[in-house]
Formats: C-alpha cells, sequence, structure tokens
C-alpha cells in the first residue's frame, strides 16, 4: 500500500522531468519529500532535478549518499541518468555490480549492468556479465553478447596492440561459436554472420567459403549478402569463380556497375596469368548483353572501361572496340540527355591523350545540334548541351580562352539559362531544381575565372547578383547557395555568407561534414553575435549525439545486431575525433574569453565557470579525423593543369595539407587558450604561498609547483609551434579555381605578432608571480610588443579598386586578430593589475605595525609590489594607446562600395526579370528556406555590424584596463 502511494507521488515528478520542467519537478519532489524523507526514488528524482538546473554541487551530495545502498529498480534507473548527465557512466557500472551482488543471477539487474559496461567500453567485464547472465537464463543472445565481446577485445581493447593475444581471442570466439554449431542451437541469421565476420578477422577465407555454402548458413542466413562471396573469392584469388559469379549476377541485372568492375577485375586478373583467350569472352559477354539491353549505362561502361584496361595491359583495344573517343560520344549520344553523363565520362576523359581533348569537347558541342545562333528546342536537348559544355571545361577548353572569350561564353551562358527558364522552368515546385539551373552554376565558374585574371572583386560581386537571381527562381537550387556562400567569403563579407548559411538549413550531421564552410572562417570575422549561435548548435549536436550513440551501442546488442555495431562505434570515435568539432570547442571559448564585458571579478568567477584545464590539453591529435565533405560543391576544373599534373591527384594532396594545416591550427588556438587559463591560475594563487617559496627555496605547496612547471612548459610548446611551422613553411591553398579550399587562417596568424605578443605575456605574468629581477625587462619588451602592433595597424592599407581579389577578407582577418590579441592581454593583465594593486594595499597597511613584512625581506634583485604596479600600469597605457589606434583606424574596413542593384545588373545583361511562377503550397514551402540578400547593400551592412561590434569590443577593454 505505501509502494503504491509512493508511486502515485512521484508519478507528477516523473512527468515534469519528461516534459522537462524541472523546476516543477524540483517543487513537486519537495513535497513528497516532506511527507517521506527517506525515499530513495524521490532523493534520486531531486537530484536529477537539481543536475538540469545547473546546481551540480547539491546534487552531488545526494547521490553521494545515495550509491553507498541503492536498493530499487527504480531508484537505480534514475541515478543512471543522473550519471549520465554528469559524465560518469563508470559510476552506472559500480551501482548496478553492487546491486547485482545483493540479488546475484537476476536478469534485469545484470543485463542492466551489461549495458552500463557496453557505455564504457569496457569489453572484458562485458564478457564476464554475459556469460552470468547465460548462465543464469541459458538465452542465445546473451552467449552471443559474450562472443562479441570477445572479438571487440580483440579488435578494439587493450589486447588489439598484441597481435599474439589478439589472435588467441578470436581463436576463442570461434571456438564459442563452434560449439553452439554442433549442438545445432544457432537460432538466428546475425549469429551466422557474427561467425563469418570473425573468420574474416583471421582471414580464414576458405572456411569462410566453405560455411558460406553450409546448411546451416543457407537455413539460417539465406539472405547472405553476395558481396560477401564476392569478397572471399578475390581475398583467396578464385578468378574463375569470381568471372563465373559476376556472369550470373549481371545477367540478372546488367546496370549494376559494381558487378561489371568485378568481372573486369577478374578478366585481367586471369590475363595476367596468361589466359588470354578471356579477353574475347568477355568482349562477347559485354556485347550479347548490350545488344538485349541497349538502353542501359552499364554495358556501354563497360566496353569503355575495358577498352581503358586493355590499354593499359598494353594489349590492342582499337581492334576489338574501335577508337576511344567513338566509344565516348558514342556514350554521350544515347545518355547525355542525363545529368549522370558528366560524371559517367568524367572517369575516362583522363586516359584521353591531351592532344585529343579540344578535339572531343568540339564533337560532342556539334552533336548536341545547338550553335552560337540556334537554342535547345527541348529539354534532352539543353541538358546534352549542359553536358557537353561541362566536359568541354574538363578537358581543358576554358584555360586558354581570354578573358574577352570567357566574358562572351559568359554572356551566352546567362543568355541560355534565362531562354531556358522561361521555355521549361516555369510551373515547377519550389522544391525542384530546374533543368537550366546548371547554366548559371557554370557561369558562376567562367566569371571566377574571369576574376582571377582581371584581379577584380567586382566580376565576383557580379556573379553574386546573378546567383541571386538564380535562387530566387530556383530557391531549392543548394549548388547556388554553397557557391555564394563560398563568394561571399572570399570578399571577406559574414553577414552575407551566414544568411546563405541559415537558407542551407544545415543540421546533424552535415555540421560536421559540411560545417567547415562557414566556421572555419568565423573568427576573421567581428561578427560575435553571427557565430556564438552556430557554435552553440554545432556543439549541442556533438554533445548530443556522443550521447546517443552509447544507446545505439546498447540496441545493437538487445535486438542483436552485430554487424551494426562496429558501424556504429566508429560512427562515435569519427565524432569524438573530429577535427570541427575540437576546432570549435576551441573557437567559442577564446570568442567567450575575448567578449567579456564585466567586471574583473564577474570575468574572473565567468572564467572560472568554463572549466579550461591549462595542465591538459584533452584533444587527441593523432585520432583527429577528418569528417569534411570535400565534394559537396559541383566542379568541372580541368582533369589535367598546364603541366600536365592530374588535377584531381593534386586536389587529394591538397586536401591532405589542408587537413594537416588545419590540425597545426588547432594546436596553437588551444596552447593559445591554455597560456590564458595558465596565466590567470597563476594570478589568482595565494600570494603568501609564494613568499613561502622565495624565503625558504621550496614550496609547501605541490599544487603551486606543478602550476609553476606546467606554465613554462606551455611557454615553450607555444614557442616551439611556430619554430616548427617556419620549418615546415606551409603555402596557402591555390585559389585558381572557385570551389578550392580556402586559405588556412593559420597564414593570417603568422603574419601577426602573435607568438611574440603572447609569449611575452605568459613569461612575463609567470616572472611577475616568482618577482623575479626579469620582470622589468620583459614588462618592457610587452610594452614595445604593444607599440609595434599599434604600428602594425597603422600601417594597414585600406582596400581600393587596385586591391587583390582576397585582399580585404585578408586586411579583415588581420584587423580581428590584432583585436584578438589585445582583448586577451587585456583580459590578463586587467588580473594582474587588481591582484598586484590589492597586494600593495595590503603590505602598506601593514608596514605600520609590522616592520618585519614580507616585501623588506625581499632580495634587492627582486622587483618590488610597488615596482609591480608601477610596471603593469606602464603596460596597459601602451595596450590603451593600441586599442585607441584600432578604434581610429575602423574606418580601414570599410568595402568598396557596388554599384549596382540586381535589376540594374540584371539589364546590363539584357535579361528582363519576371516573378517566378512556382507553385507555392504549404507541403513545399514549408521545407525549404529562400535566400533574400540584396547584393547592392549587403557588404556596406555587413562592414556597419562590424565597426559596431568591433567598437563595442574595443570600448569594453579600455574600460576593463581603465587604470588610474
Amino acid at each position: 500500500m505505501e509502494n503504491a502511494v509512493n508511486e502515485r507521488r512521484l508519478r507528477i515528478v516523473f512527468d515534469a522531468v519528461d516534459l522537462g520542467n524541472n523546476k516543477k519537478a524540483l517543487q513537486e519532489v519537495e513535497k513528497v519529500l516532506k511527507k517521506t524523507p527517506n525515499l530513495k526514488t524521490g532523493l534520486a528524482l531531486k537530484a536529477l532535478a537539481l543536475i538540469r538546473l545547473g546546481r551540480e554541487k547539491e546534487s552531488q551530495q545526494i547521490i553521494n549518499e545515495l550509491e553507498k545502498d541503492p536498493e530499487d529498480d527504480s531508484t537505480l534507473q534514475v541515478m543512471t541518468y543522473c550519471y549520465r548527465e554528469l559524465d560518469q557512466l563508470d559510476k552506472v557500472c559500480q551501482i548496478y555490480t553492487e546491486a547485482a551482488k545483493k540479488m546475484p543471477g537476476n536478469e534485469e539487474l545484470l543485463t542492466q549492468l551489461f549495458m552500463a559496461h557496453v557505455r564504457v567500453n569496457d569489453y572484458k567485464s562485458q564478457q564476464t556479465v554475459a556469460l552470468q547472465l547465460f548462465k543464469a537464463k541459458p538465452k542465445n543472445p546473451y552467449y552471443f553478447w559474450a562472443v562479441m565481446s570477445v572479438v571487440l577485445q580483440a579488435l578494439r581493447g587493450s589486447e588489439s596492440k598484441d597481435k599474439q593475444k589478439a589472435k588467441v581471442l578470436l581463436s576463442l570466439a570461434q571456438k564459442m561459436i563452434d560449439k553452439i554449431i554442433k549442438e545445432d542451437k544457432i537460432e538466428a541469421e546475425q549469429e551466422v554472420q557474427l561467425y563469418l565476420s570473425i573468420l574474416e578477422y583471421q582471414e580464414k577465407y576458405e572456411e569462410a567459403l566453405e560455411f558460406l555454402q553450409s546448411k546451416v548458413c543457407i537455413d539460417k542466413f539465406p539472405g547472405a549478402p553476395i558481396t560477401i562471396k564476392i569478397e572471399i573469392y578475390k581475398k583467396l584469388k578464385k578468378w574463375k569463380d569470381l568471372m563465373s559469379l559476376s556472369q550470373e549476377l549481371l545477367q540478372e541485372d546488367p546496370d549494376r556497375w559494381d558487378y561489371y568492375q568485378d568481372y573486369l577485375l577478374a578478366c585481367f586478373e586471369l590475363v595476367k596469368e596468361g589466359d588470354n583467350s578471356v579477353i574475347d569472352l568477355s568482349f562477347n559477354f559485354i556485347n550479347n548483353i548490350l545488344k538485349s539491353n541497349s538502353k542501359v549505362r552499364g554495358p556501354y561502361l563497360a566496353r569503355i572501361e575495358m577498352h581503358k584496361r586493355m590499354k593499359n595491359n598494353n594489349l590492342d583495344p582499337d581492334a576489338l572496340f574501335g577508337d576511344y573517343q567513338d566509344l565516348l560520344i558514342e556514350y554521350f549520344s544515347i545518355f547525355g540527355n542525363k545529368k549522370c553523363c558528366v560524371n559517367d565520362l568524367k572517369m575516362f576523359l583522363e586516359h584521353l591523350p591531351v592532344d585529343r581533348r579540344s578535339e572531343l569537347a568540339s564533337k560532342l558541342l556539334q552533336d548536341t545540334g545547338i550553335s552560337s545562333t540556334t537554342l535547345p528546342q527541348n529539354k534532352d536537348q539543353l541538358q546534352k548541351h549542359i553536358c557537353s559544355l561541362q566536359i568541354s571545361r574538363l578537358c581543358g577548353s576554358h584555360s586558354s580562352l581570354s578573358i574577352e572569350h570567357l566574358q562572351a561564353l559568359y554572356s551566352a551562358l546567362t543568355l541560355h539559362y534565362e531562354h531556358s527558364f522561361s521555355a521549361f522552368g516555369k510551373d515547377l515546385l519550389s522544391t525542384d531544381i530546374g533543368p537550366s539551373d546548371q547554366y548559371s552554376i557554370l557561369a558562376a565558374h567562367i566569371m571566377y575565372d574571369i576574376a582571377i585574371k582581371s584581379n577584380s572583386s567586382y566580376r565576383l560581386i557580379e556573379t553574386l547578383h546573378f546567383l541571386n537571381y538564380l535562387l530566387k527562381n530556383s530557391p531549392s537550387n543548394f549548388h547556388g547557395k554553397l557557391l555564394c556562400l563560398q563568394i561571399f567569403h572570399i570578399l571577406g563579407c559574414a553577414m552575407g555568407a551566414h544568411k546563405v548559411y541559415d537558407s542551407l538549413d544545415i543540421k546533424h550531421i552535415q555540421l560536421d561534414s559540411m560545417g567547415y564552410l562557414h566556421c572555419a572562417h568565423l573568427p576573421s570575422t567581428a561578427l560575435a553575435t553571427l557565430s556564438k549561435p552556430i557554435y552553440d548548435q554545432t556543439l549541442k549536436f556533438f554533445t548530443a549525439s556522443y550521447k546517443d550513440s552509447l544507446e545505439y551501442l546498447a540496441l545493437s546488442y538487445k535486438y542483436g545486431s552485430f554487424s551494426k555495431l562496429q558501424e556504429f562505434m566508429d560512427f562515435r570515435e569519427k565524432l569524438s575525433n573530429s577535427l570541427h568539432y575540437s576546432m570549435v570547442s576551441v573557437e567559442a571559448l577564446l570568442q567567450e574569453i575575448v567578449a567579456f564585458n564585466g567586471t574583473n571579478q564577474q570575468n574572473y568567477m565567468q572564467f572560472q565557470n568554463m572549466k579550461i584545464e591549462p595542465n591538459e590539453d584533452r584533444i587527441k591529435y593523432e585520432e583527429l579525423t577528418d569528417n569534411r565533405d570535400l565534394n559537396v560543391m559541383l566542379r568541372w576544373d580541368p582533369i589535367r593543369n598546364e603541366n600536365n599534373e592530374s588535377l584531381y591527384d593534386k586536389i587529394k594532396d591538397i586536401e591532405k595539407e589542408s587537413f594537416n594545416q588545419e590540425v597545426v591550427l588547432l594546436r596553437i588556438r588551444s596552447t593559445l587558450l591554455r597560456i590564458v587559463a595558465s596565466s590567470v591560475e597563476l594570478i589568482n594563487t595565494p600570494y603568501r604561498s609564494l613568499n613561502t617559496k622565495e624565503q625558504n627555496g621550496h614550496s609547501s605547496n605541490s599544487s603551486v609547483e606543478d602550476g609553476d612547471e606546467s606554465h613554462k612548459i606551455l611557454i615553450d610548446t607555444w614557442d616551439e609551434h611556430f619554430k616548427l611551422l617556419e620549418m615546415l613553411n606551409y603555402q596557402p591553398t591555390s585559389s585558381q579555381f572557385l570551389v578550392n579550399l580556402l586559405p588556412s587562417r593559420l597564414h593570417v596568424i603568422l603574419q601577426l605578432p602573435y607568438n611574440k605578443v603572447i609569449s611575452l605575456l605568459g613569461k612575463f605574468v609567470y616572472n611577475l608571480w616568482m618577482s623575479s629581477e626579469k620582470t622589468k625587462e620583459l614588462g618592457n619588451d610587452l610594452q614595445q610588443a604593444f607599440l609595434d602592433l599599434k604600428s602594425f595597424i597603422e600601417n594597414l592599407e585600406p582596400v581600393s579598386e587596385a586591391s587583390n581579389l582576397f585582399y580585404y577578407r585578408d586586411l579583415q582577418a588581420k584587423f580581428i586578430g590584432c583585436v584578438e590579441i589585445m582583448s586577451l592581454c587585456s583580459f590578463v593583465l586587467s588580473l594582474c593589475y587588481e591582484k598586484c594593486n590589492h597586494n600593495q594595499a595590503q603590505t602598506t597597511s601593514k608596514k605600520k605595525k609590522q616592520q618585519t613584512n614580507s616585501e623588506v625581506k625581499e632580495n634587492s634583485k627582486q622587483i618590488t609590489m610597488k615596482e609591480k604596479v608601477s610596471l603593469i600600469t606602464e603596460i596597459i597605457r601602451n595596450l590603451k594607446s593600441a586599442l585607441n589606434t584600432a578604434e581610429k583606424s575602423l574606418e580601414k574596413l570599410k568595402p568598396l562600395k557596388v554599384e549596382k542593384n540586381l535589376n540594374e545588373y540584371l539589364a546590363s545583361l539584357s535579361i528582363n526579370p519576371k516573378e517566378s511562377n512556382k507553385t507555392n503550397n504549404s507541403e513545399t514551402t514549408s521545407v525549404i528556406t529562400t535566400v533574400n540578400i540584396d547584393i547592392h547593400t549587403i557588404f556596406d551592412e555587413n562592414y556597419q555590424q562590424s565597426v559596431k561590434e568591433i567598437s563595442m569590443l574595443i570600448k569594453d577593454k579600455l574600460k576593463l584596463i581603465n587604470v588610474k
């Protein structure tokens, strides 16, 4: 009866927690606890509500009492939620271990204990608990939980580093399943699949093939993917079997490109073994498929691929297939009206001799039936024309054109777009991408080529106008939005880029794979009001996904999805080791420190709440993963450059170096953050403990000594980063093509006095803390560094018509970098001044009463407290001077004026903009975010907002360091 009453009372609390109404949950549980103060479930719910209200210290006291003797299942479950919120998952294992000891053999408790070990990746404990479960309740799932735990020990546990131990563990896992097979107790296909995986891990491919054809596998796993057998044949080099199997599969499905690749792989491996007869067999087989399936792409692509492979193997393909170029033209003639045609042919263009590529481009254009005086008459002809133009660019036809010819091509493409939109783009849904939109995307690439050759920013602004027109007609065209985002960042217009980014509606995993397109450039802008929400959204995704992924692992065991288990684990590791996640985490913290605008006490309290660990860099740099989707933007840039180097091979090298540069940038930014944190920690160390060290020659406080050493190591690490960069001599990424990766912020940091100023600041704080004789010298150096920084700002040249295309972006990044350096120094030096001033006041008040004052006893070479205050005051005056100079120089950030609005620009192209007749209904408009940007005014708006935020930031810093 009492339990039923308590359960009814707590139901209101559970409901409030589920709805996220934590204040109400706390109020209701307090009422329950007044009547039954020892109700453990109620106490656990109170702790959970307190955690979610941010009162962790209060909740921890309750949890500490509860974990001594947790009783019922509901209390354990609520405590589990508490530990998850506190990120103390190991404690969940502890409480369920204790509960399981009190009730041995309890299936529910052991299951929860197993899942708790899953969440902390304790594979050995998983195995132990799973076997206990199987002993208590002999069920197959529990047994296979144990098997899977053994497998994970071999593949991911500490034993995985020892090949011999891993081999033994995999052998054990195999024997465990062998036992079940002999007893005829296999029940599910996932159990069979796990056994096959274990054999593959051990490279026992013969056994795997034999088992795949066994009665057990056929009965329990009838839907075994054919890819398993294909991969086994490849591993065993059973090329004839692979060829026969691929033939059977292709006869059933003649359009499967992956089957053709396996078929041709087997064919040419047999050729290498001396069996040339397979060439004729393969040729006849592919031709027969083509005759009976002339409307599918597979056999046509297979012929081109076979021709290419024969050429690579020094065989004569022309005798069988004819000319390579003719095969490409034939394919284009049949499938040129499909959007996939370009990507299909792109695979083979590189194998066409360079001197024949322009010829191919001309023939494909002729095949479309469109000339300089004709226009597409239907959608098929339209798509074929677009395809021929894209292939022409891939062949390098645009690279050699003059600015005048490129301009003519651009004008032609804009008119083709306008005509085709009027003819074929009407009455489409707002979620549809128009059939002529690719003309505009290609035109944007052409205009970028003109901008690079003429070194003109105005050319890119024209491109923005035209892309804006495209997006008015096709609001869902994300390719156009991505190009707008790229161009706005090239031109240094963060506000325009942000509006485009918002319209892309990027969410979930895209925040990791595509977030770099915008987030990587935000620290170089002054728009903290824009970047903070994006940082918060991104970090919230990573935090939530990390926690959710733990549940995916638990669910994989629950439903026996062993094949998915490792996929979820890989996914979780990629997220937790994401470069983008680490970078955003560091940048968000630095931005918050830079933006501090309260008193010293308020700033210090806010800083403490950030919980930065200066002595420990938690980022695992060697394990960082590059999750960027680097192929998200369409590109048809030439497959070979002027030096006949493969552009796409070069792009891979550039992408790899870009990742390496971003990792180095992350190291620098993380070290910068830790130096600031370490400096603040030193400044707020009790002064008395420092005097003890000076007078007695040792420290009575080990944490003080640790801080002493770690701070020096941090400064050394900071200097080493820049020495390494000087040695590596990284170069900015090429700006040759529109969709190339933009240069890393690393290069701007190297042009600014980050290394000198931050190193001096760190050394100054350390020596000030030690009352070292070097303090004055370092203080003077720091003053000079601020004078140099002031001169650097004064020497920045404003943008002009003669400026480099990327100049404004670099100018803005340098200016913001200088402001960031001064802001971080302001925060640290203001704390130094307040601390020393306070200590001086205390010393002065004691002098009359106590002649044996600590300052009297100081070594004559050591700096006195009065001298410290005076020195910091002088340093701050120079810093204020630099800040005032920055405020006066804001006018330099003014961009070039955009002369034309959209209608005026379109009129110059002889385009008369019309209202779009897109179908608008609630189902389509609700899922699309339109771009509404006035290119004519957005650059000035960006400037005005930047000036406003920088000016406010500088005023806050001047107020913070306003010393007498």
